[in-house]
């Protein structure tokens, strides 16, 4: 599914590739650090597809995830400000022997270029014997939770923007639905090469008027059209 999908990125055109660098950091738990490949093309202006894959360093150290995206936006979609994004993901935790399969639907609505909203499921099937699998799709353990994302694009400018978001799933992760994911992303552009970075938090709870954060992650990205 993985060579499949970046084959037809190298065989489509215009192309678009990326590397990105993510520190994550959860007390008690895991700190990680990631490195990202990912290839997309953009065939014609209704489809998007591509694909990716994660190394990890420090805790849980070797292949972290892997998978493949789609975006699909015909005209009738695009004149109502919508898009369906469908992502296959799988990713693993090599000292906890543990992996996890992910189907993720999303449905995306963009009715002004600074304001985006989207909705959708995330299909989840822990892995726990055969952990490297992305074949085994049905658990003990499956669930079916609620995946949003909601961000409001604050500044604007030639070449480069700002933005806030509250999102617990994106095409390569997924956060528990116990968790309030949140925070700060930028972008800047120059001729076909595009510098990407963000910084954000979870609330887990509120304790007396304290809120209680379970996470930080740092990314860093670079993409470079062709």
């Amino acid at each position: 599914m993985l060579t499949l999908a970046i084959v037809l990125c190298l065989l489509a055109s215009p192309i678009s590739a990326a590397a990105d660098l993510e520190f994550c950091h959860e007390p008690g738990v895991q700190t990680r650090l990631l490195l990202s490949a990912s290839a997309r093309c953009e065939p014609n202006p209704a489809l998007l597809y591509g694909a990716v894959v994660t190394l990890a360093g420090l805790d849980n150290p070797g292949l972290a995830r892997y998978g493949t995206f789609l975006r699909f936006q015909p005209n009738r979609l695009e004149r109502a400000g919508l898009s369906l994004e469908l992502a296959l993901m799988h990713e693993e935790w090599s000292e906890w022997q543990i992996g996890e399969n992910r189907f993720l639907a999303m449905l995306n609505f963009q009715p002004l270029s600074k304001f985006g909203l989207g909705l959708g499921g995330a299909w989840r099937s822990p892995v726990m014997k055969n952990y490297h699998s992305p074949f085994i799709w049905r658990s003990e353990i499956e669930e079916l939770n609620l995946a949003y994302r909601l961000w409001w694009r604050f500044l604007c400018r030639s070449g480069g923007n700002a933005a806030i978001f509250l999102a617990n799933a994106d095409r390569f992760s997924f956060h528990n639905p116990q968790q309030l994911p949140f925070g700060v992303q930028g972008a800047l552009t120059l001729k076909r090469t595009a510098f990407t970075g963000s910084i954000g938090s979870a609330v887990n709870g509120l304790s007396g008027m304290l809120l209680s954060l379970s996470e930080l992650e740092l990314h860093l990205g670079v993409s470079r059209d062709f």
